[in-house]
């Protein structure tokens, strides 16, 4: 007995098929050899009625990654005062009722819920699953591991997280997993670039909810809901994409959500009963089907049967749609016009291609959106910057993880993928709607901030294994011994023909803060430079140093790099005093190869200590000019004072002038033109209302309502000056909570602000919009450009826009735009262009600014 236990488990290892009862096993084995071929996608589409209206119900469920509650809290279905939602709960119970009735269909969008509730099936579960997923019944919509965000996500981040969600959906099930259709029903406007991508990744079309209150209103009253939207200005037809606007949003009709978070009221077909209600429900349902049919173009139209979490308990829901179906087609014999069908939005697709009409179509975006008069959701194009930061930095990141990983000479090393893999999906989620724009709760926030810190501790490790494996010339089975700062040794000659060492290859995530334990702690390390790009660079490299000592900088070869040791601000070292350096040591890394990486050892030295033929200018005068004793501006609009240059930066391309003031006012090019540029910081009174009608709406994390008109923070500008031959640098200093340096090296042909605005005063009980305006003397004629997810560039008009004669009562926020990446305005002769490190918002309310 004990042998035969013994085999059965040892069995359970190499085949777990093996240790199941023979008549179970064999039962799964018969069904497996008896299934027909797969007849999924618009195969297994139903029979429509060509004679009469064909309503596609189509069952589903919107589940943020994250929103009022945690990732973990929605699966879950914990914190239930918050929001009562648990996905995990929606996915078993929609199951069995799919298997409860063939007829029955339901689409699911968000990968990274639902293979979180994958892993915890039985493999008896699961193959009832792949059977509905072939069948074509339970149908993946959109396909990424979330329902990302338009306006504010890289396009690179876009392409990473379908690659990834697409992957496993394919790993898993196969072709009939694979989308055909995007599903953006709740993000906050829709960008052209967008529609570009879901084209390019082979999609057949995309449906979404939200547009403009004004956009939408023209478009149902010209039945032009439906269009081809083409997606890109330089790919033509490779670009195009069928774009369906749903009717209601994504929400089922009034009267109609049958869901247990609902109040309608049920379907009673007990003519017996008092509340025998099928007749009025049926009127009330055909009206509304009636004149939603007549703002579209063909005899099929959508309706969306879900919502947020909904389908908790999914056999309440869909009992309530078998009614409405079966008693509206009953309805025929008495001269019904429709036929209700459970559907998907890919058979609502080939529907409309079935059709054989022709499409109007469209070239700009929908951005910005607008829900009404006052209510222009260009806010979150900003919210929560840090965040915002964090994510571009994990993109990054991300590349270069998925690099090394591929180039990794030992692949033995489970933790390599299981890393990556990690990350991957804790960007997967950053992209989420309700996640990189900023507007989830902050407990919300924390959460992913936590995550994606973890996730990046992952892969830095992994980064650490390759690197060693790359850099390695022997094998070198023991540990290094440690030196008393408990870092791996690496000898001196490591250029010598075969050394024997393992370095550390810590990655430093808090030099944001210019905080790093190793450069500043350690009398000799090496800093390692990695080149995601498929092409050579050069790169400035700041480290966070100990201003009382001097440091040699050498590259591979031990030739001497030109450095210099800069102060770092007051304000930046405040925000970690216990952990940032007082200054910083900047270098230029030449010569970074493609997709490769390159080391510089530096070596700290007593201090006046010149034995080296390097350059080092810590000593330059800081020259400080008037201080800034000026309190917040008045009521009253204010432009601060110019005066001519007393203090210019600059290098071989440009130099930029400030003046007595302390303000930027001018630049210098290198054909010798001086130009007017200026910039300054000013921020609007956030608008504050209940929100129970228009004119109330109040300014927060997703709409930006200022009501009033700019305020100056202040007229005149505390300033310190730094030169040397790597860097210049001025520090500006406007106010307690806004600072600012101007930067310019010796090599880049731009200039740099970095800003730290924060924490913004509110205990005067007014909300403050912060803006950092430049001006400049180009005649932009009321046009400026705006990047669409970071690739290519849209022009924008104030006051304007391409499809419908806009009414505007928001003229400043009407006219914001999210920036990626990149704003520019330009005339014939000139252009200024910004660029950012994370996604904004921007505008031109101006000419020249």
């Amino acid at each position: 007995m004990r042998f035969i236990l013994y085999l059965c488990l040892v069995l359970a290892i190499f085949g777990a098929i093996e240790c199941r009862p023979k008549a179970r096993r064999d039962r799964i084995l018969s069904k497996l050899r008896s299934r027909s071929p797969p007849k999924c996608g618009y195969e297994s589409c139903p029979k429509l009625d060509p004679n009469r209206i064909n309503v596609h119900i189509v069952p589903h469920t919107h589940d943020d990654v994250g929103w009022l509650k945690t990732v973990d809290q929605y699966y879950y279905g914990s914190r239930t005062l918050i929001q009562k939602a648990g996905v995990q709960y929606i996915l078993d119970s929609v199951i069995q009722a799919l298997l409860a009735d063939p007829q029955r269909r339901f689409i699911y969008v968000e990968s990274a819920f639902f293979f979180k509730w994958w892993k915890e099936q039985t493999p008896e579960l699961r193959e009832q699953v792949r059977q509905l997923v072939e069948e074509g019944r339970l149908e993946f919509i959109g396909g990424a591991w979330s329902m990302n965000d338009e306006a504010t996500v890289h396009y690179q981040s876009v392409i990473d997280q379908f690659t990834y969600g697409l992957r496993l959906l394919n790993d898993t099930f196969g072709k009939c997993a694979r989308p055909r259709v995007g599903w953006q029903i709740d993000p906050f406007g829709h960008t052209r670039e967008m529609a570009s991508l879901f084209a390019q990744m082979g999609y057949d079309g995309m449906f979404f909810g939200r547009l403009d209150y004004q956009d939408k209103t023209h478009r149902l009253e010209k039945s032009e809901a439906e269009m081809i939207w083409r997606g890109s200005a330089n790919l033509g037809e490779a670009a195009d994409l069928f774009t369906g606007v749903l009717f209601n949003n994504y929400g089922p009709p009034p009267g109609f959500c049958f869901d247990i978070l609902c109040s309608d009221e049920p379907m009673i077909d007990d003519r017996r009963s008092r509340d025998y209600n099928i007749d009025s429900k049926l009127r009330a349902f055909f009206e509304y089907v009636q004149v939603q049919s007549m703002n579209y173009r063909t005899n099929n139209v959508i309706i969306t049967s879900g919502g947020d979490f909904t389908y908790m308990d999914a056999n309440v829901y869909f009992k309530n749609l078998d009614k409405l179906i079966r008693y509206g087609n009953e309805a025929q014999k008495n001269g019904s016009n429709f036929n209700l069908v459970y559907s998907t939005p890919s058979c609502y697709l080939k529907s409309l291609h079935d059709a054989q009409i022709a499409w109007p179509t469209k070239t700009d975006d929908f951005i910005p959106y607008a829900s009404d008069p006052h209510a222009f959701w260009t806010g979150y194009f900003t919210s929560k910057p840090a965040l915002k930061r964090l994510e571009r930095m994990g993109n990054s990141f991300l590349q270069i993880c998925k690099q090394l990983t591929s180039l990794a000479p030992k692949k033995e090393d489970k933790s390599l993928r299981v890393h990556l893999d990690y990350l991957s999906e804790v960007m997967g989620v950053l992209q989420h709607h309700d996640a990189i724009t900023g507007t989830s709760k902050e407990h919300v926030t924390q959460d992913y901030t936590v995550q994606i810190y973890s996730a990046l501790k992952a892969c830095s490790y992994s980064a650490k294994i390759v690197l060693n494996q790359l850099t390695r010339r022997q094998t070198n089975t023991d540990k290094p011994p440690e030196n008393e700062h408990g870092s791996a040794r690496y000898k001196d000659e490591a250029t010598s023909p075969e050394p024997l060492f393992t370095f550390d290859f810590d990655s430093c995530l808090l030099l944001n803060v210019s905080a790093c334990e190793i450069s500043e702690t350690r009398d000799k390390f090496m800093v390692t430079v990695y080149n995601a790009l498929a092409h050579s660079v050069f790169h400035y490299i700041r480290v966070p140093v100990d201003g009382s000592f001097e440091y040699e900088v050498t590259d591979y070869r031990s030739v001497p790099i030109p450095h210099q040791i800069i102060s770092v601000p007051p304000q930046v070292t405040a925000l970690h005093p216990d952990k940032a350096a007082g200054f910083e040591l900047v270098f230029l890394a030449t010569e970074l190869p493609p997709i490769g990486y390159k080391s510089f050892f530096i070596v700290r030295k007593p201090a006046r200590m010149f034995n080296t033929p390097r350059v080092l200018f810590r000593d330059i005068p800081e020259v400080v000019l008037v201080a800034n004793n000026a309190q917040m501006s008045s009521d009253e609009p204010q432009k601060p004072p110019r005066n001519s240059n007393v203090v210019s930066i600059g290098n071989k391309y440009f130099s930029v002038g400030f003046d007595s003031k302390g303000f930027l006012s001018s630049i210098s090019l290198e054909d010798g033109s001086e130009h007017k540029l200026s910039q300054n910081f000013f921020y609007y009174e956030g608008a504050v209302g209940d929100n129970r009608v228009f004119k109330n709406r109040s300014s927060g994390a997703y709409i930006f309502r200022p009501n009033s008109t700019e305020r100056w923070v202040t007229d005149h500008v505390n300033v310190k000056v730094i030169k040397g031959p790597v860097v210049e640098e001025v520090h500006q200093t406007f106010n307690d909570w806004i600072s600012q340096v101007v930067r310019i090296y010796r090599d880049y042909n731009y200039v740099e602000f970095e800003w730290l605005v924060g924490s913004i005063p509110v205990d005067d009980g007014v909300g403050k919009e912060v803006v950092s305006r430049f001006v400049s003397d180009i005649q932009s004629s009321n046009v400026f450009y705006t990047d669409s997810n970071g690739r290519e560039m849209i022009k924008r008009v104030r006051d304007h826009r391409e499809t419908w004669n806009l009414q505007l009562q928001e003229e400043i926020a009407g006219n914001y735009y999210p920036v990626t990446t990149n704003i520019a305005i330009e005339d014939g002769q000139r252009r200024l262009a910004i660029m950012n490190d994370r996604a904004q918002g921007g505008s031109s309310l101006q000419d020249g600014a």
